[in-house]
């Protein structure tokens, strides 16, 4: 099946699962076919699932059936949510079907020089160091350094760039936001397999808050698709500090109200363990080639 025809069969499923109904029309609008061969559209799918459709001569639309079952796609609330996110906001309908009204919480946005980004960008690629100017907040005036960067980190708020840092002999995720400036490039040997925290990851074991009483206990478990009460969580060893911080679980259970903490991080010890051997070999090597 050619991508273009997939594309519009995955549409048309897409509608009749979360709508329940489609038209040609909807298939015109959006991808601008013709009549005829959105009717040999609908008409290719009715041949691929002909339990899942139907046509309503008194609505002049195709409907799904009762016993629809998806053959194409594999419906989820995340696929939605992301739909509706990529949407136009001048559109009415997008692939899964009419625009729901919705809004999102604003956040103000971290402006980041798109010289500085493209600087670090070669350095990343042309694996080289290159020296900036940080304003780094435990210091009164930016300072410059030399960094050798490999990774760009999104914490989810704001963009970092994962680099080693040779002034502190150290890597480090960087604020690309607080980089003021990008000076010269240098060729350097860092070898980034070195950065053992960005390699290696750790797996969170999260559980419901055992505070909670147990109606709480199963709709967190439910929210969070856990398995036996648990559900893991694969973290890059360099993400554990904004993943903690993220999910509330940077502070024991303890210091907060279930209510206010629904999840806990129940392989606490084994985590920490983790990134401090981590953190330590990580140091050993750098230390070696200081």
């Amino acid at each position: 099946m050619r991508l273009s025809i997939r594309k519009r069969m995955e549409f048309i499923e897409s509608r009749l699962y979360w709508e329940g109904a489609i038209s040609r029309k909807d298939l015109t609008d959006c991808f601008g076919i013709s009549n005829p061969q959105a009717s040999k559209d609908l008409k290719q799918y009715s041949e691929i699932a002909p339990e899942n459709i139907y046509y309503d001569n008194s609505a002049k639309q195709y409907h799904a059936s009762e016993t629809f079952i998806p053959k194409i796609i594999t419906p989820t609330c995340e696929s939605y949510f992301t739909e509706l996110l990529t949407s136009s906001s001048d559109d009415d309908s997008f692939i899964c079907g009419q625009i729901p009204q919705y809004d999102m919480i604003p956040l103000p946005s971290r402006s980041t020089d798109p010289m500085v980004l493209k600087d670090i960008l070669k350095a990343i690629r042309e694996i080289s160091s290159i020296e900036v100017r940080y304003q780094s907040m435990s210091s009164p005036e930016p300072a410059p350094r030399y960094i050798s960067p490999h990774a760009l980190v999104n914490d989810g708020f704001r963009w970092h760039v994962r680099a080693y840092c040779h002034k502190r002999n150290e890597y480090r995720d960087f604020n690309l936001s607080r980089i003021t400036a990008c000076g010269a490039f240098k060729f350097d040997s860092v070898n980034h397999a070195n950065d053992l925290l960005w390699h290696n990851f750790v797996v969170f074991k999260l559980a419901a808050n055992p505070k909670l009483n147990d109606n709480q206990k199963k709709c967190i478990e439910h929210e969070y698709g856990m398995i036996d009460g648990v559900c893991d969580l694969n973290v890059r060893g360099a993400f554990v500090f904004y993943v903690k911080q993220r999910l509330g679980l940077n502070q024991l259970p303890n210091s907060k109200k279930p209510y206010q903490q629904h999840i806990v991080l129940a392989n606490r010890d084994e985590v920490d363990n983790t990134i401090d051997v981590l953190t330590k070999l990580q140091a050993n090597k750098l230390g070696q080639l200081a």
